[in-house]
């Protein structure tokens, strides 16, 4: 397991623990996403898609139509898979709905040999939401 690296800053809109908690999560489930923003992309909504296809602040897969950000279930109101994943209110929003699908599996879940995609989100599911 990896580092839980802290929480974005209260002043970052695109994953601040209050800015989370607007859409409807609890305090541990904000400070959980809060903190595995931190490990995706430093709390960065511009980060640049990764060499898994993945972007924005919760790094989100966009590479296949199969990918979390190309599923129109995955957006809410003002939000599509034609917006861009870099757009930080959407990028929240698409991983509330995730979150609430799937858990925290998008960020925690395990590779062929058995190793975390994300071990510094699992510490972060491990320190703020222990159980889930």
């Amino acid at each position: 397991v990896g580092v839980a690296k802290g929480l974005c800053s209260p002043s970052n809109p695109a994953c601040s623990v209050q800015a989370l908690m607007s859409t409807g999560l609890n305090t541990a489930q904000a400070q959980a996403m809060s903190c595995i923003a931190v490990t995706e992309s430093s709390g960065n909504p511009n980060s640049p898609n990764s060499s898994t296809g993945a972007c924005g602040t919760f790094q989100i897969t966009n590479k296949t139509s199969k990918s979390n950000w190309q599923n129109p279930a995955n957006h809410g109101p003002g939000c599509s898979t034609s917006t861009s994943c870099n757009n930080a209110r959407c990028n929240m929003q698409t991983a509330v709905i995730m979150l609430r699908k799937s858990g925290y599996q998008p960020w925690t879940g395990k590779n062929k040999d058995g190793t975390h995609w994300n071990p510094n989100a699992v510490a972060c599911v491990q320190k703020y939401d222990p159980g889930h």
